[in-house]
């Protein structure tokens, strides 16, 4: 497949994007947006965070990625979510969309959220989660003029490429646990799309690969103090993200560290031995502001291997949530309230 641009640069990479999330062979497949801030929109990660981080919480989440190739990739996620006493667990919902910004080419998707909270013991809780919703992806690549197109008159006709794409409406399920403590420890992992749904029909169909994730961390306290109805945290906390969809597996793994108000965090992003996206690695700096009640994180990827050089990407998450602190004094809490996680909000 052979094309030109009429207007901007970067078509040639703008189109291969489209193709590749359209499904413009019989194998193409889809993929989900990484976020660098995983934590920040926590049912995106693991439907079983549902109720970890707060009583309630709502996000907003924007992610520019590679706009040096002209905006080809566009995502953004709102969530939220809180716990239902009654129901001794908590519900959730997520809106995300994805867009490859020059071909424009779109998916969207919504998804409802439950999960499950139980004690295991003093200190460690579990959290079961499952994730269902139904999704959009549509598009078109009209907007480019392919090679067998051009005439030798210098003027265009008809292409045989297949470049209209149909909406295609897709159900997806997800399932996910998460093992942790009321202070420091948690692991979770959490399998989406499990249903693997199938993306386009006849020559333009695909499936949507089931994406598996597995994440975990330790929070080091160097201080932690209540006053005054105020929290001041000093603490260290190594992460780890490994997650897998297709040919893209990848790990995350760094530090976050909250100097109350203060977050800063360093990530290194790299394809795992057996991806077949071993040249696309990152280097992720984190900075946010933490107050009760409002946490605001930004996040800026450097592009590092031969695929990514030259490249970066921006990240900006909001949070509003409800705190509680009833987890620094554990007998003002219901003895079968799980506690809450210990991972960073972003």
């Amino acid at each position: 497949m052979s094309f030109v641009r009429t207007a901007k640069p970067y078509a040639l990479l703008a189109a291969a994007v489209a193709a590749g999330v359209l499904g413009t062979t019989p194998d193409a497949r889809g993929q989900d947006v990484r976020l660098a801030q995983p934590y920040a929109s926590g049912l995106l990660l693991n439907p079983a965070m549902a109720g970890l981080t707060a009583l309630r919480t709502i996000g907003l989440a924007t992610r520019n990625q590679n706009p040096e190739a002209g905006n080809v990739f566009l995502s953004g996620a709102i969530s939220g979510d809180g716990r239902l006493p009654r129901l001794r667990g908590s519900v959730g919902f997520t809106v995300a969309f994805d867009r490859a910004g020059d071909a424009p080419v779109n998916r969207t998707q919504v998804q409802g959220v439950y999960a499950y909270q139980s004690r295991l013991s003093t200190h460690w809780a579990v959290s079961g989660g499952v994730s269902a919703g139904a999704g959009l992806q549509s598009g078109s690549l009209n907007r480019y003029v392919f090679g067998d197109q051009l005439l030798p008159d210098g003027s265009t006709g008809a292409t045989a490429e297949i470049n209209d794409f149909f909406p295609t409406f897709y159900p997806t399920v997800g399932v996910g646990l998460v093992a942790y403590d009321d202070r420091h420890a948690w692991v979770g992992a959490a399998l989406h799309h499990a249903n693997s749904p199938r993306l386009g029909t006849g020559a333009v169909s695909g499936v949507l690969p089931r994406r598996l994730v597995l994440h975990g961390g330790y929070k080091f306290y160097l201080l932690n103090a209540r006053t005054l109805n105020r929290y001041y945290e000093l603490s260290v906390t190594p992460l780890a993200t490994v997650q897998m969809q297709g040919a893209a597996r990848g790990i995350d793994v760094g530090f976050s560290s909250a100097y109350s108000p203060i977050v800063f965090g360093v990530l290194y992003r790299n394809p795992l031995l057996m991806s077949a996206m071993r040249d696309q690695r990152w280097l992720v700096g984190q900075l946010g502001l933490r107050r009760p009640g409002l946490s605001v994180g930004y996040s800026y990827e450097l592009g590092m291997g031969r695929q990514t050089a030259g490249f970066s990407a921006h990240e900006l998450t909001i949070r509003l949530d409800q705190a509680d602190f009833s987890g620094l004094h554990r007998k003002r809490r219901a003895p079968k309230q799980a506690p809450f996680i210990a991972a960073p909000a972003f």
